[in-house]
């Protein structure tokens, strides 16, 4: 008995509602693959902004230490009208680390990107990227705050001096070198009729010392939010903080960080 061979087009190809399943199927796998990938990137950044922090606490450390013992200036304005003269702590901690670079807004033509650049930040120019703030008590702004010296310091795993800061377009998509308005400006004291600029200094009898500060919005431009910590990470949901012992660690918006974190040991 001769066999009828079977058609191809009738056993062999898919049929519409297999191909269909077939699509379903690929698209589900693609929707529980995207959150992951997407998280795990998100992890990749914080990873590599963290590592950035100890990087740069520890060329603070490598200046204290041939500096007799203190921190850098967070900013020094030297009266220049169009500021080439000033500086400020990131130009000092990359000397400090590539052993090269300027000394002055003028002088420094290397990029600071690599440094101080965090991966989760958008990068608004080709220009110097800086987007870490620093304790405004701890690197000071001017001169009207001396140099902290860290043998002051009794809580080096408590206090933050380097952190995420807000990067508004005004800066050109930079953070302020010391951040002015950290805890929406409750860091500093402006007792009268000097008005003389000193940073808030800890009591553990503070009642709100475990409060969390009052870090910068999504939005980096309005009200205090220049100048501020800024949750950068994960969906604007944490930042990442470098402390006075070397260490870096994420912080949860949800947690907040305290207040005893900004308030430096007199």
């Amino acid at each position: 008995m001769t066999k009828i061979p079977r058609s191809r087009s009738s056993c062999d190809a898919f049929t519409l509602i297999e191909l269909l399943v077939v699509i379903s199927i690929i698209a589900l796998l693609i929707g529980l693959l995207l959150p992951a990938l997407a998280a795990a990137r998100d992890t990749a950044r914080t990873t590599g902004c963290l590592s950035n922090l100890r990087s740069t606490l520890q060329a603070a450390n490598v200046y204290a230490t041939e500096e007799d013992g203190f921190l850098p200036r967070g900013y020094d304005d030297r009266g220049t009208a169009d500021g080439s003269d000033d500086y400020d702590w990131s130009i000092i901690l990359r000397r400090v680390m590539s052993n090269s670079g300027g000394t002055t807004y003028s002088t420094d033509s290397d990029l600071l990107a690599d440094y101080f650049a965090c991966p989760s930040a958008e990068k608004l120019s080709n220009d110097n990227q800086l987007h870490y703030s620093a304790h405004p008590g701890l690197l000071p702004d001017g001169d009207d705050i001396p140099q902290y010296r860290i043998d002051r310091a009794r809580r080096t795993t408590e206090v933050a001096v380097f952190f995420d800061g807000t990067t508004p377009a005004d800066f050109g998509g930079n953070a302020a070198a010391t951040a002015y308005n950290l805890d929406e400006a409750n860091i500093y004291i402006y007792p009268p009729p000097s008005f003389t600029r000193a940073p808030k200094p800890y009591d553990a009898g503070e009642a709100d010392n475990d409060e969390p500060i009052r870090a910068a919005t999504a939005d980096d431009t309005t009200g205090f939010n220049p100048g501020n910590y800024r949750y950068r990470h994960n969906g604007d949901t944490v930042g990442t903080t470098g402390f006075l012992d070397g260490h870096a660690a994420s912080v949860n918006e949800s947690e907040g960080l305290p207040r005893s974190a900004v308030r430096i040991d007199p």
